[in-house]
């Protein structure tokens, strides 16, 4: 979508600024929790928690405590819904493009073996999600590399987000104590209830003079 800022009417970009204002305030409250509430004692620089990398990992946690994904068979069937994704995405190749992604890196992203989906079943446990390294990368690679990956995580651990611990593979394993879903619901609920407070605001701000 494009509009010709010009032509807009005074009052539509004005609600365009306001919903911006209200998603800028919004993410950057979401970033302040994260800091605020580091554990004792981290070492993690401040400017490593406020990246975009540390936020795709809290929303994806969110999204597996709202949808409810909390044990070994919701978790392989989330893992199925992804290799369909993926399918569906490495043949829009005009998506792609506009995602910067090649081919390469979304093949390697998917749960294809009976061997991948046993291990995932097998790591999460019956305490919450737990994930390796890997299957975290595989499901975040549309927005950072395995490596990135791992580096965001290891922020998030230190600062205390984020646990790790061992499979009975030998893989590292990744687990949320709780705190990241919960701060990341907060920044959800504070955005929604400020639009509640101007009624129409997101509407207004989709408008397109033609």
């Amino acid at each position: 979508m494009r509009i010709d800022v010009d032509k807009q009417p005074r009052a539509e970009l004005d609600a365009d600024l306001a919903l911006f204002e209200e998603m800028f305030s919004a993410k950057a409250a979401f970033f302040d929790e994260l800091v605020e509430h580091r554990r004792d004692g981290a070492t993690v620089e401040v400017s490593e928690l406020r990246q975009e990398t540390v936020y795709a990992i809290a929303h994806f946690f969110y999204l597996l405590k709202v949808f409810g994904i909390d044990g070994p068979d919701k978790l392989r069937n989330f893992a199925l819904t992804h290799n369909q994704n993926m399918a569906e995405l490495l043949e829009d190749k005009e998506e792609l493009a506009k995602l910067g992604i090649q081919p390469q890196r979304l093949e390697g992203a998917f749960f294809n073996t009976d061997d991948n989906l046993d291990r995932l079943r097998l790591n999460c446990g019956t305490r919450g999600i737990r994930l390796s390294q890997s299957d975290l990368a595989r499901f975040l690679v549309e927005f950072m590399s395995a490596e990135t990956c791992r580096n965001a995580v290891a922020v998030l651990h230190d600062a205390g987000y984020l646990k790790r611990s061992r499979s009975a593979f030998g893989s590292v394993l990744i687990s949320s104590n709780g705190g990241l879903e919960d701060i990341f619901a907060g920044y959800v609920r504070s955005f929604r209830l400020a639009l509640n407070k101007q009624p129409g605001l997101a509407l207004r701000s989709l408008r397109v003079v033609e």
